[in-house]
């Protein structure tokens, strides 16, 4: 039985063509159920998004300052910018470790570039969160020596927020490429 909707819309008598109303009334209601529903579906999500938060990271292993007295400083810097629609505060920069616990890395102690944590940024701005390099590469060679971390994986870096929500980056090299081009590693002659 082969309906078309042609034939649901126009019968077609003998002496005239006629639209059938209650087919095309029946069409249309189906058309404004669904536009309706489009309608509830586009509502919902405008409201979740409302409260849309996201940070995008970039991380930087290169980062140098130089000081008042010429020395050169080594830092990691991240690069936390809030690409949300809401503001976001920053509570704290971190290295998950294997057991659930995590290295804390405190950025409101770098002498020379500072930044408080915590640190609260608007829509569409950016912090640089900076680390002495020098301080991470003893703190990541401890971690391995404890088995902490794993030294063939990547250092991941955790920012969380003020509601608890974590946004993470990973570096390029693995912990053990850092180890080796270290000052740390070779001057304390443990072999990694």
């Amino acid at each position: 039985m082969n309906l078309d909707i042609a034939n649901l819309i126009i019968n077609i008598n003998k002496n005239n063509n006629t639209i059938n109303w209650d087919a095309v009334s029946a069409i249309g209601t189906c058309f404004a159920t669904f536009a309706t529903f489009l309608a509830c579906v586009i509502a919902l999500w405008q409201t979740k998004y409302a409260n849309y938060k996201k940070l995008k990271l970039k991380f930087y292993d290169d980062a140098y300052s130089v000081t008042s007295d010429q020395n050169i400083c080594h830092f990691i810097n991240i690069n936390v910018c809030n690409i949300g629609n809401r503001k976001i505060t920053i509570k704290e920069l971190s290295i998950p470790l294997k057991n659930g616990k995590k290295l804390i890395l405190f950025v409101n102690q770098t002498k020379f570039l500072p930044t408080k944590l915590p640190q609260t940024l608007d829509i569409e701005e950016s912090i640089d969160l900076y680390f002495e390099y020098d301080l991470l590469l003893a703190n990541l060679q401890n971690a391995v020596k404890q088995k902490q971390l794993d030294i063939n994986s990547k250092i991941t870096f955790i920012v969380k927020d003020n509601s608890e929500k974590y946004f993470s980056i990973k570096s390029k090299k693995k912990i053990k490429d850092y180890l080796k081009s270290s000052k740390i590693t070779k001057e304390g002659g443990d072999d990694l």
